[in-house]
């Protein structure tokens, strides 16, 4: 069975205040594209489909949209989506039992949904696991409300309760910040777009993904593995902040063969106008011009006029994103 995995879309995010409706549609588009070259039989959307809670209207149709467009890659594809933290996880419950004799699946709240599948190698079990906070746990598992449970501690208990058949392929997906139990915190980059818990407290050890042949891990907007190269995080499709501006952005192709054999791919995603970085001297820099979403970093140490410069840039980069001066940290507030 062929997989396909992405998360954190993130429909309806601005960068900055510049809208990315164009942008995410050049990506989405990208998808599609990869999914009529290699018809893959599920994709999984592993969370934060949308940036809010409350989801635009634009960023509504963009969705379906894209959703048309996938059918018509490929009419009988199965997609299984679960509710990140900034998604809606009743709006993601909507017309969920509907959707399902489509073979659309969508997972907002508890209990864990699973979906079993089939190919020549047997049976394959999906556990649709949407992003939980220790207080969701809590209350589904009739845990006293005043008793103490850390994120790694209520995800153990969450999968303990699961009955898993160890002899057969079985694939988790889930929007949570896993980490190896040998692995520091500081060893993981989380980029300035994603919400960050105080200290780190949301922490889940990778231990809790053991029983699973595949992890489809969203959440982490930098694409990695954790332990092993079987539990991933395909990352953001594009950069959402000028953290990420280095990151390469992929989908993965999730081929799972007989048990114990998987064969994992990554697809390149390209953003029309990248975000980066641009370092040099005032009167340089205004020779050039781009559409790109840039931070300029300046090295000049005289003064400049700040309103000249602010308005000479702008109109060579129209989606400058930060103006600073490299030595002595003058930032521009007042980005449009």
């Amino acid at each position: 069975m062929r997989l396909f995995h992405v998360s954190d879309l993130h429909l309806g995010i601005r960068l900055m205040n510049y809208d990315l409706t164009e942008e995410q549609n050049y990506i989405l588009n990208q998808i599609v594209q990869y999914i009529k070259q290699y018809q893959p039989d599920v994709l999984i959307i592993a969370g934060d489909v949308f940036d809010r809670s409350t989801p635009s209207a634009n960023a509504l149709r963009q969705y379906n949209q894209w959703l048309s467009d996938i059918y018509e890659a490929k009419e009988d594809i199965q997609i299984m989506v679960i509710a990140g933290n900034h998604d809606n996880s009743s709006y993601m419950d909507q017309y969920k039992n509907l959707l399902s004799k489509e073979k659309f699946y969508t997972a907002g709240t508890l209990p864990i949904q699973k979906i079993k599948c089939e190919d020549k190698y047997g049976d394959i079990l999906f556990y649709l696991m949407p992003f939980v906070r220790p207080s969701h746990v809590k209350q589904y598992l009739n845990i006293d409300m005043d008793q103490s449970l850390s994120y790694d501690k209520a995800i153990h208990l969450l999968l303990e309760k699961e009955t898993i058949d160890l002899n057969q392929r079985n694939v988790l997906v889930s929007h949570q910040f896993y980490l190896p139990e040998e692995a520091s915190l500081q060893d993981i980059e989380r980029s300035d777009s994603e919400i960050q818990t105080v200290g780190n407290i949301d922490v889940i050890y990778s231990s809790a993904l053991k029983p699973f042949d595949y992890a489809a891990l969203g959440h982490i907007h930098k694409p990695m593995t954790v332990k092993q190269n079987i539990f991933r995080y395909a990352g953001s499709p594009m950069a959402y902040s000028i953290s990420e501006q280095n990151q390469n952005k992929q989908i993965l192709m999730v081929d799972l063969l007989e048990k114990g054999n998987t064969k994992i791919t990554s697809l390149p995603l390209h953003m029309k106008h990248p975000v980066h970085t641009i370092q040099g001297y005032y009167q340089n820099i205004i020779q050039q011009s781009s559409q790109d979403y840039v931070r300029i970093e300046l090295l000049d140490q005289q003064d400049l006029n700040a309103v000249d410069l602010q308005e000479q840039i702008r109109f060579h980069y129209p989606h400058v994103l930060e103006i600073l001066f490299k030595n002595r940290k003058w930032v521009d507030m007042d980005m449009e």
